[in-house]
């Protein structure tokens, strides 16, 4: 079989598929603030810095993670950890987002857009 050569076509239609698929695994992974770029993992200290201060910040009380042991005298306990859990929005105003950021104990763990900004 005879090796083909990739085509301008071929190549434009591969790296459009690329595209199309990366934002929906960025968007909760990055949020760009100006010339800088928040990443998960990144601290609210980091973000702070990096972005300055949200328009809004939410605290959404606890997150446990980990299960409930029985002992052998019939009473349950958590064995786990407790994780505070925030979302700080930032609205970038009209023709933009308003992006939601959420911390689990001070660490972002997700980027979203709410919707449109104002």
């Amino acid at each position: 079989m005879e090796a083909r050569p990739v085509t301008s076509v071929t190549l434009a239609a591969v790296l459009g598929a690329v595209l199309l698929a990366c934002p929906a695994w960025a968007s909760d992974q990055i949020f760009r603030c100006g010339n800088n770029t928040a990443v998960r993992g990144d601290s609210t200290v980091r973000v702070l810095s990096l972005c300055g201060q949200p328009d809004f910040k939410e605290q959404l009380g606890e997150k446990a993670e980990g299960t409930v042991v029985k002992s052998d005298q019939g009473v349950a306990t958590f064995k786990g950890e407790k994780k505070r859990v925030e979302k700080w929005h930032y609205n970038r105003g009209v023709g933009d987002y308003v992006y939601a950021l959420t911390f689990e104990n001070g660490v972002l763990e997700r980027v979203e857009s709410t919707g449109r900004g104002y």
